[in-house]
């Protein structure tokens, strides 16, 4: 990627070459944007597991959002204003090894800025997670967070 990678997936629980890989491309002035569900989903454990790496992806300054109105199952990627994926893969160690998953990569411009208006319209009613409230989430929500992530490998 050289200008975007806008992800909208909802069950986000990316390992470590991924979360590197997004930073790195922040570090490069990729414009990097998470849109995952808020407090409407049907998994709660995966939402915590998400959020448990959400400070090395907020440290990098890669965008986190949650959407808010309802639940949010979209899992798509628009890299570059080009390139789109677009199926069922989540970003979850599950969904990329061992379900019977797939994705259709599409190069086309006007197909990503449809899929693209389509990411913005779900940013505009969602809540950007930042740093800081990362950072205030209580005791008993890291508990939470860290056990779910340890069992992350059954979602």
């Amino acid at each position: 990627a050289r200008k975007t990678i806008w992800i909208e997936n909802a069950y986000f629980v990316p390992d470590g070459q991924i979360r590197r890989g997004l930073v790195n491309a922040v570090e490069r002035g990729v414009d990097v944007r998470v849109l995952v569900p808020g407090p409407h989903i049907d998994t709660p454990y995966v939402r915590m597991a998400s959020r448990f790496h959400y400070g090395e992806l907020l440290d990098g300054n890669v965008k986190m959002y949650e959407y808010q109105p309802t639940m949010m199952h979209n899992k798509v990627m628009v890299v570059d204003g080009i390139w789109t994926t677009i199926g069922s893969i989540n970003f979850v160690n599950r969904s990329m090894k061992k379900n019977a998953e797939a994705n259709v990569a599409i190069y086309d411009h006007g197909f990503a800025q449809i899929v693209e208006k389509s990411i913005l319209a779900d940013l505009g009613k969602s809540r950007e997670f930042t740093k800081r409230m990362w950072k205030r989430r209580g005791f008993l929500t890291r508990v939470v967070e860290t056990f779910s992530w340890l069992f992350s490998e059954n979602y």
